[in-house]
């Protein structure tokens, strides 16, 4: 679950059974259109009807009082209602497109479950305001929420997450984001993440020596232990559909 990593998540819900939660700060490169004359920055909730899902929703958070009847309220000064609850307001011209942040999905928990990670510190409860977190949602709000609970800055995680590994979880961030969040057109594909190389134009033979490719990005996404790895055939099985193969690059 790396991309709960450095995550800002605000709940929605929650009862002995399940919590459900937004996460705000995962934009994506797409943009949505809730009126005409006006598009707004997408963002990744969770993984829960996001985005291309069949059942996609689109949660619409704000601040006006005026609104608070039809929406769902989060805490004092902010609430949530649906895209199409959102539209027919601004058709009634009863709130504008800018007043709403736009969250596609969410994330779903088992309540007992995410009570365990926070005893054991995986995450964090903050009190906050509908004020505090608006004014963090553009510049940085995963900052602004740590500094509220006196951890130290993002120069100093190791303190934080005790691990001299902050680098490497900051990179596949980078590259979770990257993989699931950032949409290219054949014509406009980033030229800093070229497309995967060919497939080999010869079978899989024993003895052959393989090297994980840092190009094929959704499958180191998936298999990490592969990233910068050599490995070794060491039998080729069922007519070449199978083979059995040892990482060489971990002592």
């Amino acid at each position: 679950h790396i991309h709960w990593y450095k995550s800002v998540m605000v709940v929605l819900e929650s009862d002995e059974q399940e919590t459900v939660a937004l996460t705000l700060n995962r934009p994506a490169n797409l943009t949505l259109t809730p009126i005409d004359g006006y598009s707004s920055t997408l963002l990744y909730g969770g993984s829960t009807s996001s985005f291309h899902a069949p059942d996609h929703r689109v949660f619409c958070l704000h601040r006006s009082d005026a609104l608070k009847d039809e929406s769902t309220i989060i805490m004092k000064g902010l609430y949530v209602m649906s895209l199409e609850e959102a539209q027919i307001c601004m058709k009634e011209n009863r709130a504008v497109a800018a007043d709403f942040l736009y969250i596609s999905g969410y994330e779903r928990f088992k309540t007992s479950e995410l009570n365990d990670h926070l005893k054991k510190g995986h995450w964090r409860s903050i009190t906050t305001d509908s004020y505090t977190l608006q004014k963090s949602l553009v510049p940085d709000v995963w900052t602004a929420m740590l500094t509220i609970t006196g951890s130290p800055p993002p120069e100093t995680m190791k303190q934080l997450y005790s691990t001299d590994d902050v680098p490497v979880l900051d990179a596949l961030l980078q590259e979770w984001t990257h993989t699931c969040l950032y949409y290219h057109s054949p014509a406009s594909q980033d030229q800093r993440h070229p497309p995967p190389p060919p497939p080999m134009d010869r079978p899989i033979r024993q003895g052959d020596l393989l090297r994980g490719s840092s190009l094929d990005h959704a499958f180191l996404f998936d298999h990490q232990e592969f990233h910068k790895s050599l490995v070794m055939v060491l039998e080729v099985r069922s007519g070449g559909d199978s083979a059995v193969a040892a990482l060489l690059s971990y002592p």
